[in-house]
């Protein structure tokens, strides 16, 4: 988690990876059939256990401005008009307009 910078609230195991996809918030294609780290651990607690400097998130903002998230939605949308013009670039578009972070900006 240090060596890729990866913040606390960040942190989840694939048993909610699978919640976040069978919910539709992220794409069904990250959805695994892993369950770790398994029913009897609480995901909650491994979080509280990482190093606190691990929970920073200088690089990243808390919270998006509302113009911010126009115009990334904005952008998808344009993106999405004309996807049929890439038909080689659909998967890694659909791969970013479902992955978290963008899902989070945009919602």
């Amino acid at each position: 988690m240090t060596e890729f910078e990866i913040p606390v609230n960040k942190v989840i195991g694939h048993r909610e990876l699978n919640v976040l996809a069978e919910k539709e918030i992220i794409s069904s294609r990250y959805h695994t059939s892993k369950s770790c780290p398994g029913h009897k651990i609480d995901m909650n607690f491994i979080r509280e256990q990482l190093p606190s400097s691990i929970a920073s998130t200088e690089h990243e903002p808390d919270e998006f401005t509302a113009e911010s998230r126009l115009a990334m939605r904005n952008a998808i949308a344009i993106l999405q008009q004309n996807r049929a013009q890439f038909p080689n670039a659909q998967d890694e578009l659909d791969e970013f307009i479902h992955h978290p972070e963008v899902i989070a900006m945009t919602h």
